[in-house]
């Protein structure tokens, strides 16, 4: 408790236990490095502590709104915003656990394609060097989960490929001619 009152996060202690796992492995495992979550109550990073250089952070979108770009200063977002500013300045291995879909219920429309590459240049702006996107991996079916990854897989690959150049690639290959409706289905959700 006093660690993260001194901190003024929760992330200090978590930061001070896995420095300690960090420590007692690098000389015996140099090429090791240890991970840990910035997950709701650690989300915040400590004010003076630092990860170690074998120490990987992976920041969790999980409270954030993903209608609106993660930088676009959307109030759920902004404290997002600031917490990986915040570990951008003090973590050397900064990594992403991204999530791309509605858990609640999978196939309902998630208009959340238009952001997906301003997120990622949002991460890499932030010195990110890991990233991790969940989408609805268990449900086969889910909405546009394939489109989402090829979409996903394009920006990961090149974060200044075309969101529209990609979409439209992905639906004329799979859909054909039936991919012009479904553009104007998926620009009309995204729209309302």
């Amino acid at each position: 408790k006093a660690v993260a009152e001194e901190e003024g996060s929760q992330a200090g202690p978590m930061v001070r236990f896995v420095n300690a796992i960090a420590d007692d492995i690098r000389d015996d495992y140099p090429d090791v490095a240890i991970e840990t979550l910035a997950y709701q109550y650690t989300r915040k990073p400590p004010k003076s502590m630092r990860p170690r250089p074998n120490v990987i952070i992976r920041l969790c979108t999980i409270e954030c709104s993903f209608s609106e770009p993660l930088d676009s200063g959307y109030p759920p977002n902004r404290a997002f915003k600031e917490d990986i500013e915040g570990w951008a300045r003090v973590c050397d291995r900064l990594w992403i656990w991204d999530y791309t879909t509605s858990f609640a219920h999978y196939l309902t429309p998630f208009p959340n394609l238009r952001i997906l590459d301003d997120n990622i240049r949002f991460f890499i702006k932030n010195h990110v060097r890991g990233i991790f996107e969940e989408d609805a991996y268990q449900s086969p079916g889910s909405e546009l989960a394939p489109l989402i990854g090829y979409m996903m897989a394009k920006f990961l690959w090149n974060p200044d490929y075309d969101e529209n150049r990609a979409m439209d690639e992905f639906l004329q290959a799979v859909y054909g001619a039936a991919g012009r409706p479904i553009r104007r289905y998926i620009d009309l959700i995204h729209d309302q």
